[in-house]
């Protein structure tokens, strides 16, 4: 059975080095973890979402697609109830920059050089590179993707 994955999220999952630790915040249906986990990029995913519907939708979805005993489940907002110590790649697609920006400030210890962050903002992109930049984070790669009829970087 095919993952049904859409292009940015292929876009963020290719930017997942190999072996990754991967926290996928604001996760929705859950298929991106899934992947990762299909395609042995990754060991483990903590999938989280602010709503409990569509963290449900995910345990559904990784139990079909056999990922859900390398998956950890949280209904949480943003980072709040990620280990720090579980994960060192930290994915948030698929929401404004702002929100972003506010997921990483409420997080500080994301600001260890340990982390990879891959952002993937649908809105308010240059709000987050602003942000970036003023709070000392570094674009390492840039990879601009079209899904459908939109654009996102």
């Amino acid at each position: 059975m095919k993952i049904p994955i859409s292009d940015r999220l292929l876009c963020c999952a290719s930017m997942v080095r190999p072996g990754a630790k991967v926290a996928d915040i604001g996760c929705d249906h859950g298929y991106l973890g899934i992947f990762l986990l299909r395609e042995g990029i990754a060991p483990f995913v903590a999938a989280s979402d602010l709503r409990p519907q569509p963290l449900e939708k995910a345990k559904i979805n990784s139990r079909q697609f056999e990922t859900a005993d390398r998956m950890e489940f949280s209904v949480a907002d943003g980072l709040e109830a990620i280990r720090p110590d579980s994960v060192d790649t930290i994915v948030c697609a698929g929401m404004g920059g702002d929100n972003i920006a506010g997921i990483l400030e409420a997080a500080p210890w994301v600001r260890d050089p340990k982390y990879t962050l891959i952002l993937q903002p649908q809105t308010s992109g240059n709000d987050l590179r602003r942000y970036l930049g003023e709070q000392g984070y570094s674009i390492e790669a840039e990879q601009l993707v079209q899904d459908g009829n939109f654009l996102y970087f």
